[in-house]
């Protein structure tokens, strides 16, 4: 969250600005976290909300 407010992360972010962190996920490297993203995108809405209810 640091990254994204000192203007480092995502340009989407930053522009729109993001409430509130759900779920944090530490991984090895980049192209795991995003490998992870797709994988929980790919996920019907009430698989997400059951992975987000997880916490």
């Amino acid at each position: 969250m640091l990254a994204h407010a000192s203007g480092k992360g995502s340009k989407y972010v930053k522009g729109r600005g993001f409430k509130r962190l759900l779920k944090f996920k530490k991984v090895r490297d980049k192209s795991t976290a995003y490998r992870v993203e797709l994988e929980i995108k790919k996920l019907p809405r009430s698989k997400k909300l059951s992975w987000f209810d997880n916490i």
